[in-house]
């Protein structure tokens, strides 16, 4: 008692009924790792530590344990938490897409390009390759209905926007690189097939 903590450490393991965690759980990158806590940490609880390499959708409890100058445990680990869910906390294309948004407010056209790709590959599909007489508008490009079916309104709006900014972002790139009107409306025939 009275000793100051000057590290701390987090444990982690997958929830199970009736059990808590210990000083030996620490399967999970960065668990039981001892971190300094500099006196400013401590003062605000702004001490990060990081864990890594959990598994997807599976419930974790964690506990913490603070330790002395010496590295000496200060009496023993803390009270398990509540099971906290290793999920995303919002859905990955809507992640991409707000990306994809930030990037091209910022101009930062590449980055919002490779995120609105991320959003086609999980919202559109390709129709498969054909004669240019055989092609239809319509068939080549189409959004995944399974997909949209199972999507909130919120995601679908932002896959909306992510898909439209990277039209806007074909236009501008094809259309600058040669100056050419021609290359300007296929580049936009191509994104009013994605929008389709």
């Amino acid at each position: 008692r009275g000793r100051p903590p000057v590290y701390a450490a987090i444990f982690a393991k997958v929830a199970a009924a009736g059990t808590s965690v210990s000083l030996n759980n620490n399967e999970f990158a960065g668990s039981g790792e001892m971190v300094p806590l500099e006196a400013e940490a401590r003062r605000m609880l702004n001490g990060t530590v990081t864990l890594s390499a959990l598994p997807e959708n599976t419930p974790i409890i964690l506990a913490s344990a603070a330790y002395d100058e010496g590295k000496t445990l200060l009496g023993g680990i803390g009270h398990s938490s509540v099971p906290v869910l290793t999920a995303h906390p919002l859905p990955r294309a809507l992640e991409w897409s707000y990306l994809a948004r930030a990037a091209a407010q910022l101009d930062v056209p590449a980055v919002s390009r490779r995120a609105a790709a991320e959003v086609i590959a999980q919202f559109v599909e390709m129709g498969a390759p054909a004669e240019r007489w055989e092609q239809s508008p319509m068939l080549c490009w189409r959004l995944a209905s399974p997909r949209v079916a199972h999507s909130a309104p919120v995601e679908l709006r932002a896959a909306a926007q992510a898909l439209l900014l990277d039209a806007r972002q074909r236009a501008l790139a094809e259309g600058s690189a040669s100056g050419g009107l021609r290359k300007q409306i296929e580049a936009l025939r191509r994104a009013q097939l994605q929008v389709m």
